[in-house]
């Protein structure tokens, strides 16, 4: 039998809130609750995360695709490949998801120094992306307004 590392998160805190809870001391039982919680909020977070990251490295490189310069024409390419190929680990995902980070960084700077009409429109851009994270990334509930660019 194979169990995925979610099934393993979420039957961990199962057998917290079942048979562990009523097995310490009242003071420490609240914060076997809160691990438990906190396990299964992890688990939802998790398995979600691939899709959400990889929408969310697609939105940027588009973005910066729009107001890329020649010194980074070469790098929206190759980060495009490197999303666009086989399906990797959360980790290489999130090394991809930190070179696009940078690449936006660059391009925004860039357009900042240069005094470039084009920033309200990154800007506004950005903004329109945060809103759409806004509701799996958001630690409290979500603004109904979203966020205003």
């Amino acid at each position: 039998m194979s169990i995925d590392g979610l099934t393993t998160v979420e039957g961990i805190a199962d057998f917290l809130d079942a048979e562990i809870v009523n097995s310490v001391p009242g003071e420490l039982r609240s914060e076997v609750r809160a691990a438990a919680k906190l396990l299964r909020t992890s688990a939802v977070e998790l398995s979600v995360r691939y899709r959400e990251v990889g929408a969310e490295i697609d939105d940027l490189l588009v973005l910066c695709a729009a107001h890329v310069v020649a010194d980074d024409a070469s790098a929206v390419i190759d980060l495009s490949a490197r999303a666009a190929g086989e399906r990797m680990s959360l980790r290489e995902q999130e090394r991809l998801r930190t070179d696009v980070h940078d690449l936006v960084s660059r391009t925004m700077a860039r357009l900042t120094v240069s005094n470039d009409r084009a920033l309200a429109e990154f800007l506004r851009c950005l903004g329109g992306h945060a809103a759409r994270r806004s509701t799996w990334q958001a630690v409290f509930p979500g603004n109904p307004a979203g966020v205003s660019a």
